[in-house]
């Protein structure tokens, strides 16, 4: 639960155009997706990382996240 708040919030954040601020709440919501060991939600954190990375112009990162 408490990931999927971080998660909200970095769409949130993204969507307001602070990437920065989006990027640190989405690695919050995928931190916590691997402590919980839940797979589905590991993969839409770093989905949604990429995607933020992506819009941020660091593609390096961006693919860090889809390999």
């Amino acid at each position: 639960m408490e990931g999927e708040c971080y998660q909200k919030i970095g769409k949130i954040e993204e969507k307001l155009g602070n990437l920065d601020k989006a990027i640190e709440f989405l690695q919050k919501f995928l931190s916590l997706s691997e402590e919980t060991k839940n797979k589905s939600k590991q993969s839409e954190a770093h989905r949604q990382l990429a995607d933020a990375h992506s819009k941020n112009g660091d593609v390096m990162a961006a693919i860090e996240h889809l390999t």
